[in-house]
């Protein structure tokens, strides 16, 4: 069963896999369903917790979140005068289990959450005790089931275990989450620096000879040469060849693409569409959108830029299945 939020005339609600209206657009702002809930808002001045049958399980004043529940919990930070307070956590009643006292708070996994204290990351456990006190200048979510993730100190990035000791001393430009043992990481200096992939020793199992590299998932990651991008398998062997603006790695057997186009001085990409290609390269949902996220449970997000808009205002956000069928056309 899914919920999808869709918004018609300043109005949010959900619908289901069939497009069919599950939730009635009475809120002013939504968010994806997570663990079985969502919060949403009235009137923009509190968090409402709802169930996927639109029941609402609890409320909190002045509060709102970017987050999703994870392990049962969701990060927040107040609001007073539409000024961002600090952060802490909710239950799913919209309680207060971890009370508001850091900069920022980002989503549990595996019992283990990372926030930030006056510019510096540490990580706390599930009753907001200190694992690790702020110290560091940046360190990533852990992902589920991994049991490093990198961390940076000053300029360069190493790996950290979950109880915070240095596992692999920094010595990289920049990091990516780790995956199944393995992180994407950078060399080089910033005029010429490449991309590669290796284990929790600090051995390369995929030579730095990218220009850049996105995320993992579904043991693949997209990868670039020169200004062409395409995806490769966990030992570095292609499965969709360099040729497209963008890519991205596989999500319920596709890969969302850039097609046409190019990008702007600012790196974002400008004057081509999204579609979705699959394992053997074949272009299975044409590109034609403005906008488009990567699939999950069957559905991506997809999106259309009304012409001069330049601040989105107008933008239309609606569903696709895997076929590229409309599950909601875009609207607002």
């Amino acid at each position: 069963m899914l919920r999808l939020p869709v918004e018609v005339n300043g109005k949010y609600g959900y619908v289901d896999e069939h497009g069919e209206i599950a939730i009635p657009l009475q809120y002013d702002l939504a968010s994806e369903f997570s663990e079985g809930l969502a919060r949403v808002m009235r009137e923009k001045t509190a968090i409402e917790i709802i169930d996927m049958g639109g029941n609402v399980q609890g409320t909190l004043e002045n509060a709102w979140s970017y987050s999703d529940f994870s392990e049962g919990l969701l990060a927040y930070f107040e609001r007073e005068d539409r000024e961002r307070g600090e952060s802490g956590y909710l239950d799913a009643q919209a309680r207060v289990v971890i009370p508001p006292r850091f900069s920022a708070a980002f989503p549990f996994v595996d019992g283990r959450a990372v926030v930030e204290v006056g510019r510096k990351h540490g990580i706390i456990d599930r009753q907001g005790d200190w694992v690790v006190e702020p110290q560091f200048y940046c360190v990533l979510t852990f992902e589920k089931g991994e049991a490093t993730t990198p961390f940076a100190k000053g300029e360069q990035w190493g790996f950290i275990n979950r109880d915070g000791e240095v596992v692999l001393e920094p010595r990289y430009r920049d990091a990516m989450p780790t995956y199944q043992g393995l992180t994407g990481v950078w060399v080089g200096t910033e005029a010429d620096e490449s991309c590669g992939v290796v284990d929790v020793s600090g051995q390369w199992v995929i030579p730095p000879k990218f220009r850049h590299c996105g995320g993992f998932h579904d043991d693949t990651i997209p990868v670039a040469v020169d200004d062409k991008w395409g995806v490769v398998d966990l030992q570095g062997n292609w499965i969709i060849p360099p040729k497209y603006t963008s890519a991205n790695a596989f999500h319920d057997g596709l890969s969302r693409v850039y097609v046409g186009g190019g990008r702007n001085e600012d790196y974002c990409l400008e004057d081509g569409k999204f579609g979705f290609v699959d394992r053997n390269d074949k272009l299975v949902i044409r590109a034609k959108f403005d906008d488009a996220e990567d699939f999950k449970d069957g559905v991506a997000r997809v999106k259309k830029f009304p012409r001069r808009d330049p601040y989105g205002q107008k933008t239309k956000t609606g569903w696709i299945d895997t076929t590229g069928k409309f599950i909601w056309k875009p609207s607002r």
